[in-house]
């Protein structure tokens, strides 16, 4: 059961199963976020698919923003998930995050 105290699953994954990848539903995630990816011209990076206790199968994927150096050190992540309750209808929610300060996926 999710803690009530959190809206979307952590940025970083912890106590999480490495999954293979989704080819669907890391689509369906992909359509969640179109629009904006289109309009300020995201350039997608890595992605995880883990699966988590308390909220399903999550999908993270990081993402550059043109005209933005990389070499901030920031990062922008994407999070997607579906609830084991919502199994099979597509995400139950995506969270898009600029500028943390958290390791890219991958390391």
């Amino acid at each position: 059961m999710k803690n009530s105290d959190h809206l979307f699953p952590p940025l970083v994954p912890k106590d999480e199963v490495v999954l293979t990848p989704d080819p669907i539903f890391e689509a369906e995630c992909k359509a969640e976020i179109s629009d904006q990816a289109r309009e300020f011209k995201w350039q997608f990076g890595t992605s995880l698919l883990t699966k988590s206790e308390d909220w399903g199968i999550v999908w993270r994927m990081d993402f550059d923003i043109p005209g933005v150096p990389a070499s901030s050190g920031l990062i922008n992540r994407v999070i997607c998930w579906r609830t084991p309750e919502e199994s099979g209808k597509g995400p139950s929610g995506t969270s898009i995050a600029f500028g943390q300060r958290i390791s890219p996926l991958g390391r």
